[in-house]
């Protein structure tokens, strides 16, 4: 092996730049391929790592940007949601920001595998906790909802709030019903877990499409007082 790699080198190196380069494409592209996607994938990784922040809530906002939308724009969308923020609250902005958005779920996907795939993702994302505000469209909503991910509305926002959106029309509902193959025996509840978006001029001016969207809370976040802070926020455009 060793004198099969000794010899090789002196192929090429007797070999002149453009035949040197021809050749091994030719014959490592493969594996040159292969190196370049991990490449990419370790540096992916690392900056992702690096660019974390914990102790950011994290807003899953699903199928509220355009298709082509870049990654300038959603950063520009992200510094906007978080200046609105500080702004609501007086606090001051730190090294990191206090809110992460991830555009990354479609809950419109029409290709039944594409769309199984990505109810793994987003049921994942959440079981892990990577999610605390969770925002698309109610008909893609409504599933995750009648798994009772989300916390409801009336344990987090005082009643008159409560009253004044249920009397715009602005609250969603899901009857929470037992799983009998998995033994389960309780009866069926309805939860209020999202609000309407429509109407939602923050979220709107900082450049999402917020027609026939639903935003609500998941039920056990550990960012719980922030997550009422910018659903606050949100409903104070709406009252």
């Amino acid at each position: 092996m060793k004198e099969r790699f000794i010899n090789e080198l002196k192929k090429m190196k007797a070999m002149p730049f453009k035949q040197l380069i021809s050749y091994i494409w030719d014959y490592y592209k493969i594996g040159i391929i292969v190196t370049v996607c991990v490449v990419i994938f370790f540096i992916a990784l690392l900056k992702g790592i690096l660019s974390n922040n914990p102790d950011a809530l994290k807003i899953m906002a699903c199928n509220m940007l355009p298709s082509m939308t870049t990654s300038e724009e959603e950063a520009h969308v992200e510094d906007t949601i978080n200046q609105d923020y500080l702004n609501y609250t007086g606090k001051t902005a730190g090294s990191k920001p206090y809110i992460e958005l991830d555009h990354s779920a479609d809950l419109l996907i029409e290709d039944s595998y594409t769309a199984s795939v990505m109810v793994q993702k987003v049921t994942a994302s959440i079981g892990a906790q990577l999610v605390d505000i969770f925002a698309g469209p109610q008909e893609g909503i409504l599933h995750y909802a009648q798994l009772n991910v989300y916390e409801d509305i009336r344990d987090y926002l005082p009643e008159d709030t409560v009253s004044a959106l249920e009397e715009k029309d602005l609250i969603c509902t899901a009857t929470i019903s037992p799983d009998t193959e998995a033994g389960e025996d309780f009866e069926p509840y309805d939860v209020w877990y999202g609000i309407k978006a429509d109407g939602m001029t923050t979220l709107t001016e900082a450049g999402y499409d917020t027609e026939g969207i639903v935003i609500g809370i998941i039920a056990g976040t550990e960012k719980h007082d922030v997550a009422v802070e910018v659903m606050n926020m949100l409903i104070d455009d709406l009252l």
